[in-house]
């Protein structure tokens, strides 16, 4: 059984339920004291918290390229900030790694554990790990 994070928002649909955080509560830093990579970077988290609310949920198209996450578990790294760390394989940069630290989870399906959204990307969900949620 996979215990899952607290979210800041649950919608539920036919399709399943989604969680998703308020992406300006977990940066809480003043916007001039970023970098400009990472506030496009918060800034399409944003827009892609704003697609998830509104309906759209992740297709065959993007999660065919996103990378893989394998025996994954939920770290909980501030009061109100998680992520998810396990087995990657295809990331964009760091390849095929045996363990990696996700940026801050902003979405997850929370009925199927098929897909997650990071700060930085979608994940597609393999297996949780069986170890205990850190």
């Amino acid at each position: 059984m996979v215990i899952l994070p607290p979210f800041d928002i649950g919608i539920a649909q036919q399709s399943g339920t989604i969680g998703l955080m308020d992406v300006d509560r977990l940066v809480d830093v003043e916007p001039e004291q970023l970098s400009e990579a990472m506030r496009r970077k918060i800034d399409a988290a944003r827009k892609s918290v704003q697609r998830l609310r509104a309906g759209w949920r992740p297709g065959p198209d993007t999660l065919e390229i996103s990378p893989r996450l394998h025996d994954w578990r939920f770290i909980q790294v501030a009061p109100r900030a998680t992520v998810l760390a396990g087995t990657v394989v295809g990331h964009p940069r760091l390849g095929d790694r045996p363990w990696v630290q996700t940026s801050y989870l902003i979405g997850l399906d929370a009925t199927h554990l098929k897909w997650a959204r990071t700060l930085s990307r979608f994940y597609v969900l393999g297996e949780p790990s069986s170890y205990p949620v850190g």
